[in-house]
C-alpha cells in the first residue's frame, strides 16, 4: 500500500495501522517506509557526472595503450621484414602503410568477431566501426 501526506510520515504509520487492524485482524502491518528510503536501498548511491566521466576516461587510456601494445609488438616482429623493404630502396611511408594496413585488418578481424575496444564509438573511433 502507498500512502501520500504532508505530514511526517512516522506520525501516519501509527494511525494507518490502527486502521488497518480495525478493518482486519488477520493482516499484519510490517515494514513501513518512506519513499525516499525505498529508492535509496534500491538505487544505491548514485555516480557524479564526474566519475562517470572519469571511469571512461581510464578506460580509453587503458584501450589506447593496448592498441600501441598491439601495434609495437607486430613491428617488433616484422622489424627484419622492413629492413629488407627499405634496404631495397621503399620508402618510409610505404612500410608505414603496411603497418597501417596490418592494424586495421586486426581491427576489422576484430570487428567481423564483434569484439568493439570499449570506449570507442563512431564518432572517436571510425577505423574501428569500418564495413
Amino acid at each position: 500500500m502507498v500512502l501520500r501526506t504532508s505530514e511526517r510520515p512516522e506520525l501516519l504509520a501509527a494511525a494507518v495501522e490502527r486502521e488497518v487492524n480495525t478493518l482486519d485482524p488477520a493482516l499484519a502491518v510490517a515494514d513501513i517506509r518512506t519513499m525516499d528510503q525505498l529508492v535509496a536501498r534500491h538505487s544505491g548511491a548514485p555516480l557524479s557526472d564526474a566519475a562517470v566521466i572519469g571511469i571512461f576516461r581510464r578506460r580509453a587510456g587503458l584501450v589506447l595503450v593496448g592498441l600501441y601494445a598491439l601495434l609495437a609488438y607486430s613491428v617488433r616482429q616484422r622489424t627484419a621484414e622492413l629492413g629488407i623493404r627499405l634496404a631495397l630502396g621503399a620508402q618510409k611511408r610505404d612500410s608505414l602503410r603496411l603497418i597501417m594496413a596490418g592494424a586495421q585488418a586486426s581491427l576489422s578481424q576484430a570487428q567481423r568477431w564483434d569484439l568493439r575496444v570499449p570506449g570507442c564509438s563512431r564518432r572517436c573511433c571510425p577505423v574501428c566501426y569500418l564495413k
